[in-house]
């Protein structure tokens, strides 16, 4: 099973999270280097969370939701390809490359099922929070489910 963790924001400074884990243990996780600076660009950690447990350590507490997903709902390989790939090699932004964007990423490199209403919750350019992933990916579950 894919599972899919969300930390829901809590006040001005902490934004939320979201974290995802495909069957074979791979685990998607993306912060800062340093601490966010709104404006500023950071890079990836060196050492990005390869489990659930180190997210819950950096969030202070265990995830508020965690949503289960069917394997086949994505390719977890492409997934995975991927995330080897992109992870350090890419700069961490609030209002672009943030924990939200990278896992919808994820999602669409995997060929998530997307109909017009799920597409029209994922278009680019606008800014992704980790709950509005969240909500798209469970939309994207019920679309998947229906048309199984």
């Amino acid at each position: 099973m894919i599972r899919v963790f969300l930390w829901e924001a809590r006040d001005y400074y902490n934004f939320g999270h979201i974290s995802m884990s495909l069957s074979d243990g791979t685990y998607i996780s993306f912060w800062p280097e340093e601490e966010v600076v709104l404006i500023e660009k950071k890079k990836s950690q060196e050492a990005l969370p390869h489990i659930y447990a180190e997210d819950v350590e950096v969030e202070g507490r265990p995830s508020d939701q965690v949503l289960t997903l069917p394997d086949d709902i994505v390719n977890a390989e492409k997934i995975k390809s991927w995330w080897n790939s992109y992870k350090y090699a890419n700069q961490w932004n609030l209002f672009g490359n943030n924990c939200a964007f990278v896992i919808r990423e994820a999602f669409l490199v995997g060929g998530i099922f997307l109909t017009d209403e799920a597409r029209a919750k994922s278009k680019k350019g606008c800014m992704y929070t980790p709950r509005k992933v969240f909500d798209w990916i469970k939309v994207c579950k019920k679309v998947y489910e229906k048309h199984k």
